[in-house]
């Protein structure tokens, strides 16, 4: 496969899609997404974190989850804004909680498992600032088409 990356502008495209939702509460930011891998980030915010002072479980997932859909609308299409004809709804998602933090920004990193015509498994790492590994987020997609979404 030909390595191939998704423009600026793309990217700044994505951002916007997200503006006014949840992605957009935790600090969600595309970073990168190309044929291989798509990486995002999310800082550190104490609305982020649970009773003990880490971030929450639900704020970790949404940032291996979002990355890893953005990351399928590429590898499907060959973009990331909204003329895509097919999107990735995650059918299964499991993970491996190894660690938190409570300062920084966390980056997650998606790589291709699979990749078929109607599904796709995607790995995701999440990491902290200092590199070390948080989790590892296991995730089934399913391609539909938008008018059937």
């Amino acid at each position: 496969m030909e390595y191939t990356q998704a423009s600026a502008a793309s990217l700044a495209q994505a951002q916007e899609r997200i503006r006014g939702t949840f992605i957009e509460l935790i600090g969600f930011q595309i970073i990168e997404v190309t044929s291989e891998r798509a990486v995002a980030e999310m800082p550190f915010i104490p609305q982020l974190q649970q009773l003990t002072g880490v971030l929450h479980a639900g704020a970790l997932l949404t940032l291996a989850d979002t990355t890893a859909t953005f990351a399928c609308m590429y590898w499907s299409s060959g973009t990331i804004d909204s003329s895509t004809a097919q999107f990735p709804f995650t059918i299964q998602l499991s993970t491996n909680f190894l660690r938190n933090t409570n300062q920084g920004t966390v980056r997650a990193e998606a790589t291709p498992v699979h990749r078929g015509r109607t599904t796709m498994v995607v790995e995701t790492r999440v990491s902290d600032a200092a590199g070390r590994l948080l989790m590892i987020v296991m995730t089934t997609h399913l391609l539909v088409g938008r008018e059937t979404a």
